[in-house]
């Protein structure tokens, strides 16, 4: 059962599941919405959510002793939070309300569920609320793994004269609309053939893509051709669509 005494919600918010086990929301205000969906989220994943917490923070040894430690090393080593400051001092007022919105639920939740997950038994997490730093560190070490797709593929051009121009280009510059025509990337782009090469995708047919280095409208722009390419080249029924960003 959903904890829902305190709830903190302004208005009436309605949380109910399909047939097929599927939540669905309706609420009033997009800030009670975001309240309610932390409380959903929290409610089927916290368990996991808790665990890739403690991964993006290099604290993968207070659940599995000794065993984590290189891990956490690693983790610490790249350091996702490391842009976290910069990240929350870029952050629009609007969007930083609606997380600080979708953290009241989660931690409501968190608070005062009368059991949780297993996993807080068999790695004796305690309840430990949920603060900005936590979600975008999380929002840093998921990108690494969408972005590691498309990164890695660039290595093969480190041995070539202009690789040092090519980088700078590709961290600081919007090399993504440049030089496309209507319906494709440009010829010969290895950034461009590395994006279109790395095959993003989940399990449900999804796509993501997210590239830490680049600005907002680069991320945008990107988008939308590539949701222009789907609609030029392929014929889609399109349930629901999902656009996010970090950083």
């Amino acid at each position: 059962m959903l904890p829902t005494k305190g709830f903190p919600v302004r208005r009436r918010t309605v949380i109910h599941w399909s047939e097929r086990h599927v939540p669905f929301i309706k609420a009033k205000e997009d800030k009670d919405l975001a309240v309610a969906l932390g409380l959903v989220h929290a409610h089927l994943r916290l368990g996991q959510m808790e665990m890739l917490r403690r991964l993006s923070q290099g604290r993968v040894a207070e659940m599995i002793g000794p065993v984590g430690i290189e891990l956490d090393r690693t983790t610490r080593t790249l350091s996702p939070a490391r842009a976290v400051p910069e990240m929350l001092a870029a952050m629009p007022a609007e969007t930083r309300q609606w997380l600080e919105a979708f953290l009241r639920g989660l931690n409501h939740y968190l608070a005062q569920a009368p059991a949780l997950s297993p996993e807080f038994e068999i790695f004796g997490l305690a309840r430990e609320a949920w603060g900005l730093v936590d979600v975008l560190s999380l929002a840093r070490l998921v990108s690494i793994d969408v972005n590691s797709l498309v990164w890695f593929r660039l290595l093969k051009y480190r041995s070539d004269g202009d690789w040092h121009a090519l980088w700078r280009r590709a961290c600081t510059h919007d090399v993504f609309s440049r030089g496309t025509g209507e319906h494709g990337a440009a010829a010969g782009d290895p950034i461009l053939s590395a994006l279109q090469a790395s095959g993003i995708r989940t399990g449900s047919n999804a796509f993501a893509v997210g590239c830490p280095h680049i600005s907002r409208d680069t991320k945008g722009d990107l988008c939308a051709r590539l949701f222009q390419r789907l609609w030029t080249h392929r014929s889609c029924d399109l349930i629901e669509v999902s656009l996010q960003g970090s950083g």
